[in-house]
């Protein structure tokens, strides 16, 4: 796979089942719009682009692993089981929204 493209890269990771499942995360220095849709349409799990810094990008990643991690802990589905997520809307804010439409 060295003589290939990034999205070459990405449709042969995405194409293989043993792979499939390999989150992926798109570096790069672009930040068009259409570069970043074609990247998540591919299969791209998570696009960054203009680093200021090594440590932007850790840090960028490092979110992305944990959010990962979060979601593989989340059992859709199945009964009896305790709720993993925590939902980030505020429900007082959403009924203040509410009496303001």
């Amino acid at each position: 796979m060295l003589e290939m493209g990034g999205r070459q890269a990405l449709e042969e990771i995405k194409r293989d089942g043993a792979l499939r499942s390999v989150a992926v995360a798109i570096l790069s220095s672009s930040d068009r719009d259409e570069d970043v849709a074609r990247s998540y349409g591919l299969g791209g799990d998570h696009f960054i682009t203009k680093l200021s810094s090594p440590l932007e990008l850790e840090a960028k990643l490092g979110g992305l692993l944990r959010n990962l991690t979060e979601l593989k802990g989340i059992r859709r589905g199945s009964s009896g089981s305790s709720t993993t997520a925590v939902s980030a809307v505020n429900p007082h804010s959403m009924a203040a929204l509410k009496g303001l439409r």
